[in-house]
């Protein structure tokens, strides 16, 4: 990818007013970023955390109303937590005050929620100065919303607002399933944020503020801690002697057919 059409792409996915070309430009980075190391941190070297990160922006407090805009906002999301795994992008992220527009979006519950917690977890991951920002930008109190299951926000399936209640009447299986799926990566993904905060925040008064939160409302994150723990554990369990079972029936399996069957099943 040369200079010139680094430039070009950027210069679309900053533009203000929503056009098909901005779509077609944040799939085509989102593409070329996927698996390239090389031009994560090309792109980064040239403000390009900061061109996507003002993409984003434009769409922080408001839904997008087209399948189009989704799909752009979606694309752009997936730019970031692309450029955000060389160690230099997370800390152009920080700098660019990166934590704190998706603690706003977080804030705000609208579509962009799940994104803004994934691109969290992909800037905290390994990266003690993006959790220590997190923490001085108040962002303890909305993740532990999301750790909870507290957090509430926009849904693109119909009543919503009755959505635990009539969900088997009015979504369509295929929704459901995505909708399951969604909730249950972004647990995940708070998870794995929370878990960063702690092997990123070792000592200080970051620490305590961080332990003193497991100490709220007669610890119930501890409660909900453990809850999540036997479910997961539950999982793992079973799915092992799933596989258990699946080698005895087939012995030929080699190292990579087992590895793989590992990972088909989320272990």
């Amino acid at each position: 990818m040369v200079n010139l059409d680094r430039v070009w792409l950027l210069t679309k996915i900053k533009v203000r007013e929503f056009e098909g070309i901005k779509k077609y430009a944040s799939e085509i980075l989102a593409i070329l970023l996927q698996n390239s190391t090389a031009n994560q941190k090309r792109l980064g070297q040239m403000n390009g955390v900061d061109a996507v990160l003002e993409g984003v922006a434009m769409n922080k407090s408001k839904d997008p109303k087209t399948p189009d805009k989704e799909e752009m906002l979606d694309n752009l999301f997936d730019c970031l937590c692309c450029l955000l795994m060389p160690l230099e992008n997370k800390e152009r992220f920080v700098n660019a005050e990166g934590v704190e527009l998706m603690i706003i979006i977080m804030k705000q519950k609208k579509y962009a929620y799940g994104s803004a917690i994934r691109a969290l977890d992909f800037a905290m991951t390994n990266y003690p100065p993006a959790c220590q920002s997190f923490v001085d930008v108040m962002g303890l109190k909305t993740a532990f919303a999301a750790f909870m299951g507290k957090a509430s926000f926009s849904i693109p399936f119909p009543l919503t607002i009755f959505i635990n209640s009539l969900v088997a009447y009015w979504i369509p299986l295929s929704k459901r399933i995505k909708r399951e799926r969604y909730e249950e990566e972004l647990e995940e993904r708070v998870i794995s944020l929370i878990a960063s905060l702690f092997a990123g925040i070792l000592r200080g008064s970051r620490r305590d503020r961080l332990l003193s939160k497991f100490v709220e409302n007669e610890f119930e994150k501890i409660d909900r801690l453990m809850e999540l723990y036997m479910r997961y554990s539950d999982r793992v369990r079973l799915e092992a002697e799933r596989l258990d079972q699946l080698e005895l029936d087939d012995l030929e399996l080699d190292e990579d057919e087992k590895y793989n069957r590992e990972l088909e099943s989320g272990l």
